[in-house]
């Protein structure tokens, strides 16, 4: 530790001597330079919109007052130096004080009223923005913490857990999109869309994991999103993304926090701030609060994203205090307003027992085909267009370098909700047709621009 303090110290002498060389200044410098201009009694203002004399003023309000530090405080001291009679009203809330990492200490609001004296406090405990079980749950997160909140409305709200664990991609989307996060979010956005909602993505850190490494930056994941989605020009706001910390105060009608399992995630470099009074407790204490910010940004309806293979400590203790529901994947089938691939299934018949895809597997792997063991099937995505002819789709399985090989065997084509449009079967290499919708599609209405192979 003694030779971290000695780095530490040549490293903050060398940046402040780049600051002094370059004529620049930070942030805390910008503080501690305004607090002694002040306490010299330099008090005159002065910008393009607003002059004054700090002096002269009666009221001065301290929002976020959680987030109080030493260098606010020291720039306080120093106004009520120079004028004594100034009231100040301080607005805060210590389950969100969530910026201790920028030298935020909640020791000025635990003594709030030895700093302000005389001083009065009123605990203000009405959410005004959640429905009462997304109340409910910031509650039993923050339990013996403080006085819980209680909801302004009788509206009950939402909120499911997202188990990425129990999500299983259809071949299309397991082709175009290749991870289970990005699909998930996809078919869960695009339902929440079309039910009228306005979605916040939430995610802890700047970059996502479980998701393709080119979009894994927030930005790139939203534009994603949308583009996926086809929300263009004014519906562009339908979907918003950001960090925890950047996201608070702030609200919207569904909230999907992308990453439950990264609460709390202490670094293990975690063990330097030690010097600054840090320690484990403190930090995972730190880490609640800023899961508590993610829960409580829904109005209407969160959703938790979660992993059984990773789970939070958080989320297993809350769901050991009130009884939350996973969501059930049936009801957000795969978002899309046209049939751009299907899927060709290729298994044994239904009911007649036969060794079929078993006697042509290495026929059907070499024509690109994947067994999915859910299914029982060998699987392979194609564009619609390609089947969408008259025809097209017998002469597509008779093409086949599997198909006078096929005995008992069944082909289901799917759409991308996994909707079956026809049933082709084949016995001794002869080919027939059960049932066949693709009559139904409008070729003529799909954008084929974006074919992922």
């Amino acid at each position: 530790m003694s030779q971290f303090l000695t780095l530490a110290k040549d490293f903050y002498s060398s940046y402040l001597e780049r600051l002094q060389q370059t004529s620049e200044e930070d942030f805390d410098g910008l503080m501690q330079r305004a607090a002694k201009v002040v306490d010299e009694g330099n008090t005159v203002f002065l910008s393009s919109q607003v002059q004054g004399d700090l002096k002269e003023l009666k009221y001065i309000m301290i929002d976020e007052y959680q987030d109080f530090s030493l260098l606010f405080h020291n720039l306080v001291t120093a106004i009520r130096k120079q004028n004594p009679e100034a009231l100040f009203f301080c607005v805060g809330d210590d389950w969100q004080a969530i910026n201790s990492f920028a030298g935020a200490d909640l020791y000025y609001y635990k003594n709030f009223a030895k700093i302000f004296k005389p001083s009065h406090t009123l605990p203000i405990t009405t959410n005004y923005r959640s429905g009462s079980q997304i109340v409910e749950i910031g509650n039993k997160l923050m339990a013996n913490r403080g006085i819980p909140a209680q909801p302004s409305t009788q509206t009950q709200g939402k909120i499911q857990l997202v188990n990425i664990a129990k999500f299983q991609m259809t071949p299309i989307e397991e082709q175009e999109h290749g991870y289970d996060l990005t699909a998930a979010i996809i078919r869960l956005t695009g339902q929440l869309i079309q039910d009228g909602k306005q979605v916040t993505l939430l995610s802890k850190k700047n970059l996502l994991q479980g998701v393709d490494g080119k979009i894994k930056k927030l930005d790139l994941f939203r534009k994603y999103i949308l583009k996926k989605l086809n929300l263009v020009g004014d519906l562009e706001h339908l979907v918003d993304i950001s960090t925890t910390h950047k996201y608070k105060g702030k609200e919207r009608q569904a909230v999907i926090i992308l990453d439950a399992y990264n609460y709390p995630s202490v670094h293990p470099e975690s063990i330097f701030f030690r010097i600054f009074g840090d320690d484990e407790n403190k930090l995972l204490e730190d880490e609640r609060r800023l899961f508590y910010v993610a829960l409580t940004r829904a109005k209407e309806e969160l959703y938790i994203v979660i992993d059984n293979f990773k789970m939070s400590p958080f989320v297993v203790g809350l769901t050991s205090k009130i009884q939350l529901q996973e969501l059930d994947w049936k009801s957000y089938p795969v978002f899309t307003n046209e049939t751009r691939f299907v899927t060709v299934k290729v298994s044994n018949q239904k009911g007649r027992e036969s060794n079929g895809t078993y006697n042509i597997r290495e026929l059907l792997k070499a024509d690109g085909f994947k067994w999915n063991g859910t299914s029982k099937s060998w699987n392979k995505v194609e564009s619609a267009q390609k089947l969408l002819a008259n025809g097209s789709r017998l002469q597509y399985l008779s093409e086949r370098n599997w198909s006078s090989k096929s005995n008992r065997i069944e082909v289901n084509l799917c759409n991308e909700q996994e909707e079956i449009l026809a049933l082709y079967l084949a016995n001794n290499g002869n080919w027939t047709c059960d049932f066949d919708n693709f009559n139904q599609l409008e070729s003529d209405k799909c954008d084929y621009s974006d074919i992922p192979f």
